[in-house]
């Protein structure tokens, strides 16, 4: 998934002002942000100390449309010292044991 031209626009404007980003560099940007996220989504979890584990689902609007809703899957945990840790994030199309 990658973040569009508008998006990055929209999301950038009040620190670059006027000056805005070139197609290359929001190019150069989402190529960045998707291989940060997946080492993220890589990361050994052998060391996290995990006590209490959820899953759960956010249903959040596509593209504007409140109509149209997809789900995204969160497993989150309590690690002993009572820290939140978010262990993974992925789409799915509904909260269930499927997906």
């Amino acid at each position: 998934m990658y973040l569009s031209l508008r998006n990055f626009r929209r999301a950038l404007k009040p620190l670059w002002g006027k000056s805005g980003l070139s197609r290359s560099s929001i190019s150069r940007a989402n190529r960045a942000l998707k291989e940060s996220f997946n080492n993220w989504r890589k990361r050994d979890h052998s060391l996290e100390d995990i006590v209490y584990l959820f899953l759960d689902g956010v249903y959040l609007g596509v593209r504007g449309n409140s109509r149209e809703k997809e789900a995204i899957l969160v497993a989150h945990g309590i690690n002993r010292e009572g820290k939140r840790v978010v262990l993974h994030l992925s789409l799915g199309g509904r909260e269930s044991t499927e997906s």
